[in-house]
């Protein structure tokens, strides 16, 4: 009976109404009776105590639904901005060298499972663009890190708690979000890393890409090309590190951690370092 009643209400006229109301809500008959009067039968309003009981009933049904409707919206959201993509399914020729799944890293640990690389599937793109040009000169992408789960940020931070190279996990990484990827130049034709100011991972000031006394013009000039390839693909270089680039678009995306043991929806692939 109550259900047969409520289909006679303008949901959508009430919920938002009640939302707006709820701080200063007197008595939940009283939120239901102002928002949808034009649609309760007239024996409901003037009943007395029996009247209360069915607009309370009515009115909690309301705010049931109004809060699944608010988590809808919310997980709906969620989902359109947080997609996972492996790079290797959008570009195979882009060489993978997953630091965090070896040993050679700052830990000196096996950090992930598995040598895999997710990115927001809008960074796997543009990345596509970047190997393409760099293709067209005979150069390409090796990629050491991308989508880090919130999980493994905080192993990173509790062994090097240094804002300068390592993100504050109560703040969240960009490479939390899927939106940051750490990656270096290769000679397409031989596999070769090309010369760089540093090694990957070194936390020092000859890791800057701006690093005053970087006398070697090889290294300058590789640092700069894979800077300017990848600015022009919509991707922003962080200064202490010549090897991590943020997507510009990495607001809109969340922190997340899921790790790669539940990235289930797509098949790993061998690590291709070359």
């Amino acid at each position: 009976m109550v259900f047969k009643k409520f289909s006679r209400i303008n949901t959508l006229a009430v919920i938002p109404f009640c939302v707006i109301n709820v701080p200063n809500l007197p008595a939940r008959g009283e939120c239901f009776l102002q928002a949808a009067p034009f649609d309760i039968p007239r024996r409901a309003r003037h009943s007395g105590r029996a009247a209360k009981k069915n607009v309370s009933n009515h009115a909690g049904i309301i705010f049931t639904l109004n809060g699944i409707i608010l988590f809808l919206l919310f997980f709906n959201a969620y989902s359109l901005n947080a997609n996972l993509v492996e790079i290797k399914k959008i570009n195979p020729t882009i060489k993978l060298d997953i630091r965090y799944a070896t040993t050679n890293n700052f830990t000196g640990k096996i950090i992930y499972p598995s040598a895999r690389c997710f990115l927001e599937e809008e960074v796997t793109k543009a990345l596509d663009a970047v190997q393409k040009e760099l293709n067209s000169i005979g150069y390409g992408l090796k990629i050491f890190d991308g989508y880090r789960p919130l999980s493994v940020q905080k192993i990173f931070w509790n062994i090097y708690p240094d804002e300068k190279y390592v993100a504050n996990p109560t703040k969240g990484s960009k490479h939390n979000r899927g939106t940051a990827v750490d990656l270096t130049l290769i000679d397409t034709k031989s596999g070769k890393e090309l010369k760089m100011p540093s090694e990957f991972d070194e936390f020092s000031s000859h890791a800057n890409r701006n690093y005053a006394k970087m006398n070697d013009k090889a290294a300058k000039h590789n640092c700069k090309l894979l800077e300017f390839v990848m600015k022009k693909h919509g991707f922003i270089g962080l200064t202490s590190e010549w090897w991590h680039f943020d997507y510009k678009n990495w607001k809109k995306y969340p922190i997340q951690d899921v790790s790669f043991t539940e990235l289930k929806t797509q098949n790993p692939l061998v690590n291709n370092s070359n």
